[in-house]
């Protein structure tokens, strides 16, 4: 983790907010608006235990000892409260007394010289407030200043105030025995949890530590604000040295909120996030909030243990077995901790959505909706730590399910009662209202299913279950593949909920979850689904490989003969490759809508001129990319793609540790509509990247629409027709990287495919060919034109993203990196598709060359999930009869993602037979 200046920790940011220690000053009645809690959070809605005296009391001093009957009671804390206090622990007054000293100080200082130790926009670290995500949010009655204390060298020494005196060293002193304290405890626990003393620290990959300095002023309404918000904490474990005499600290305990009552020269701890998900939720990260009052100021000093940010956090396996599956998901710490900061404080949420189902959670969620009369005939068989079974309905074989995909069908119906509130409905809309904590248990889920076992040639979705034709409707479906060893792959599972009311219809989609794990259904009967590969694998960075080897080419990267560069001769069509004039279609040039029909039917790939896309917008794209692929790769690596995404640094279409590699890195990001960006995927280090995208994407936008207008026109429809069939729009960039190679002959940059979007335009380089497309047999180089941009028709030229899912973009877009060429890439499945085969998706690759390393952006744009694609009535009739069958476009993206790039394969299977 790199502090450099004023980029922060990479962790997030949080909003700027007045001083409420000066707000107070200048009008101690005053309760602003932002201030006043709902009615639901303030302090007095929920009862305050008067248990503060059972909350345990651990002596540090036996625990040292190996006193067994102090570990015990430190297991009990954890397990029941979360939190304890620790007493002896052999920390002098005099390092007490000047902590609190120096805090003190600090807080004494006018306002104009806390200022100069303010929180940065990007930055977690200062004065200020935290977890400020909005500016509608209710704000914590609290200043603050946090600071990062180890390791020292990473310290941001900016932040620590030098004008009080002795700050610093008594920081050192209290920090030093803070860890001293944690590494004892941590040590006790590691025993607890079936591990040796160094267990987990070592976990931690080199300990973290940060400090919280809080203060609370009075307020003249304590029962209307709360000095901090409940929560968790995100770390390890944290440890508090409270006021000696002024209450603020309350715990959630059985619904209610217990006061911890200070103990003169206690150390309060309690167990935070990551520590319950390596106990596998044994031990508890337990709510916590401040309340203020209106006598006296208060403040406090928060430590925080936190592991290192690239470290992977999961249950241990030491904390697993059949009476206890595993409840959490495994995450890398740094985006959990992302994840954290980009959102208000808000009870457990964080921890909530690292929670797996388990069987447990599936069969009280089915035995939940049983008591539903319109759901009563599914049957759970049996269900285990490692698999449920479900009662197969009807036997099918495999040529039944090939045949026709409706008789893959299992019939299963939910027992239970309705998952969705009860709503009123109008003639125009019925909104669904989804119970929460029914979407909550059913997005990720940790359960393995018996089903009859059948061997597959080609993708499927497979629906175990579904209900009536009553209201609720529901339908869970597995998405696979087929499988390494001849059996079948499952990549995930998708549940959505239909309600019908007033003769309206909608469904709500829970989202399709992608597996950590693929689920591989072995040959026979029957059999238990075992894990298998992971669905989307890492693989190493090209351009760092060719940095430390420029003349290593690794056996994975060596295409099989067949599929080599050299083995089909490029032809020298190049010059061939239609031109369209964007301004003269624009105008409405008869001339040039029929070249644009002609190189979407005979090429499925054409250049656009005269786009009005400024020559500054396409350096200002191309240098903010190649700034990006200019970092250090530990850099970069902050940015990697999530195993369930296809956002972020990486490879996309990597699903088997055999498949041949593309000699490629990439970066993939959503852009449009904004508010699916994802931004932890989105550099920050380099000055003007956000914007230029932005920029960039817009125009892009604007060009892709007249494109789709004039194709629609050319469709014999009118000019909205295509935009409407496809929903809000989608777009997506993928920035290419292709390092130089010392064997061009052997590899390939991007392998042959056809794109699985509605169209792709691509910014190549001026003067570096790489490109190429399939065209009568042979490969035709796209020669880069100055200024231009490439187009091709793409896979799904209507399909639409369903809002519910994170979208698999994966969509060829292959662009040529330093200069102002743009490759415009139609995916021809979803213009094919809607075109009934008159316009092409074609097959293109991408090459490499030994003397330059090559830069492009491929920008894709999708439709909505939910669109369904099929031939239009205006592209069928009796001598054109339909080829392609009518698919939803999220089921069709699916297939596509699930397995590797392999030319057309991934359309084929929507073509009808005898056609």
């Amino acid at each position: 983790m790199d502090l450099k200046g004023e980029e922060g920790l990479g962790w997030g940011g949080s909003l700027p907010v007045p001083s409420v220690q000066e707000m107070v000053r200048k009008d101690p009645q005053s309760v602003p608006k932002r201030y006043i809690q709902s009615d639901k959070t303030r302090p007095l809605t929920l009862k305050v235990s008067s248990i503060s005296e059972d909350i345990p009391v651990i002596n540090f001093s036996r625990l040292v000892k190996g006193d067994e009957d102090e570990r015990r009671k430190l297991d009990f804390a954890c397990t029941n409260f979360g939190f304890f206090q620790v007493t002896d622990h052999g920390i002098e007054e005099e390092v007490l007394q000047n902590i609190k000293s120096a805090v003190a100080g600090f807080y004494r200082l006018p306002l104009v010289e806390k200022m100069k130790h303010a929180m940065k926009a990007n930055d977690l670290q200062g004065y200020g407030q935290a977890y400020v995500a909005s500016d509608e949010q209710k704000l914590d009655w609290c200043d603050l200043i946090g600071l990062i204390v180890q390791p020292a060298e990473k310290r941001n020494m900016k932040y620590w105030p030098t004008t009080v005196l002795g700050f610093k060293e008594a920081v050192e002193a209290y920090s030093a025995e803070m860890q001293r304290v944690t590494e004892e405890i941590f040590a006790n626990l590691s025993v607890l949890m079936h591990m040796d003393h160094d267990g987990l620290k070592t976990l931690h990959g080199g300990m973290w530590q940060a400090m919280r300095m809080n203060y609370y002023p009075t307020c003249s309404r304590p029962d209307l604000v709360l000095g901090v918000s409940p929560h968790s904490d995100a770390g390890s474990i944290t440890l508090l040295l409270q006021d000696d005499e002024i209450p603020g600290l309350q715990i959630k305990h059985y619904g209610g909120w217990v006061p911890v009552k200070p103990i003169p020269n206690a150390i309060v701890v309690n167990i935070a996030d990551v520590t319950e998900v390596w106990s596998n939720g044994k031990y508890k990260s337990i709510e916590h909030r401040a309340v203020t009052n209106q006598e006296k100021p208060r403040m406090s000093i928060a430590t925080f243990f936190l592991p290192n940010d690239q470290i992977k956090i999961g249950p241990l396996d030491s904390m697993v077995d059949d009476s206890n599956p595993k409840m959490y998901r495994r995450i890398k710490y740094l985006d959990y901790i992302r994840h954290t900061f980009e959102r208000k404080m808000d009870g457990k949420a964080n921890i909530e959505f690292l929670k797996c189902v388990t069987c447990h959670d599936i069969r009280d969620f089915i035995h939940t909706i049983s008591r539903n009369e319109n759901c009563r005939n599914m049957k759970l068989v049996y269900v285990s730590v490692k698999y449920a079974i479900f009662e197969n309905v009807t036997k099918l074989d495999s040529i039944s399910m090939v045949a026709d995909l409706l008789k893959t069908t299992k019939k299963k119906d939910w027992d239970g009662e309705d998952p969705c509130h009860s709503t009123k409905s109008t003639r125009d809309e019925c909104k669904i209202l989804f119970k929460r904590s029914y979407r909550e248990k059913i997005r990720s889920p940790l359960f393995l299913s018996h089903t009859h076992s059948l061997s597959l040639p080609s993708p499927f979705g497979l629906t175990l279950f579904s209900s009536p034709k009553s209201s609720p409707r529901s339908r869970l479906t597995l998405f696979s593949t087929p499988g390494s060893h001849g059996g079948t792959s499952f990549t995930g599972y998708d549940l959505d909920i239909t309600l019908e009311k007033n003769f309206h219809t909608q469904t709500m989609r829970l989202g399709f979850v992608a597996y950590p794990k693929n689920l591989s259904m072995e040959k026979g009967h029957s059999s238990e689904i075992h894990r298998s590969q992971d669905m989307e694998l890492p693989v190493p960075s090209v351009q760092d490989m060719v940095r430390n080897n420029p003349l290593s080419v690794p056996e994975r990267y060596v295409q099989e003969d067949e599929e080599r560069p050299s083995t089909f001769k490029p032809t020298s069509l190049s010059s061939e490759i239609p031109v369209i004039s964007l301004s003269s279609l624009a105008n409405g040039d008869e001339n040039e809508r029929r070249k644009l029909d002609f190189a979407c039917t005979n090429w499925g790939f054409f250049r656009v001129m005269d786009h009005g896309i400024k020559e500054e917008l396409r350096h200002n794209v191309k240098t903010a990319v190649a700034k990006f692929y200019d970092l250090p790769f530990e850099e970069k690596k902050k940015y990697a793609v999530d195993a369930n995404d296809v956002q972020g640094y990486g490879q996309a279409y990597v699903v088997s540790d055999k498949q041949k590699l593309d000699w490629c890195d990439q970066m993939i990001l959503k852009t449009r509509p904004p508010e699916y960006r994802d931004m932890k995927f989105w550099p920050t280090s380099i000055p003007g990247f956000q914007e230029a995208v932005e920029q960039y994407s817009a125009e892009i936008h604007t060009v892709s629409q007249e494109i789709i207008a004039h194709l629609s026109l050319l469709m014999r429809m009118d000019r909205d027709s295509l935009k409407r069939q496809h929903g809000e729009l989608m777009q997506a960039m993928r920035l290419n990287y292709y390092p130089t190679c010392s064997r061009p002959d052997l590899v390939l940059g991007v392998g042959p495919h056809s794109d699985s979007d509605i169209i792709t335009l691509l910014l190549q380089d001026d003067e570096i060919c790489g490109l190429q497309i399939r065209h009568k047999g042979g490969w035709v180089p796209v020669k880069p034109i100055p200024n231009s941009i490439v187009v091709n028709i793409g896979d799904v030229m209507e399909v639409h993203v369903n809002k519910y899912l994170d979208p698999p973009i994966f969509y060829t877009w292959k662009n040529s990196g330093n200069a102002h060429a743009y490759v415009f890439n139609f995916d021809i499945w979803a213009s094919q598709v809607w075109s009934n085969g008159k316009y092409k998706s074609i097959e293109h690759r991408a090459t490499t060359n030994p003397e330059k390393a090559r830069i492009s952006i491929a920008t894709f744009v999708m439709p909505d999930f939910q669109v369904e694609i099929g031939p239009l009535d205006s592209m069928a009739d009796a001598s054109n009869p339909r080829r392609y069958k009518n698919i939803k476009y999220l089921d069709y993206l699916r297939k596509s993602v699930a397995r590797k790039m392999e030319g057309k394969a991934h359309t084929e299977f929507l073509k009808i037979e005898d056609a």
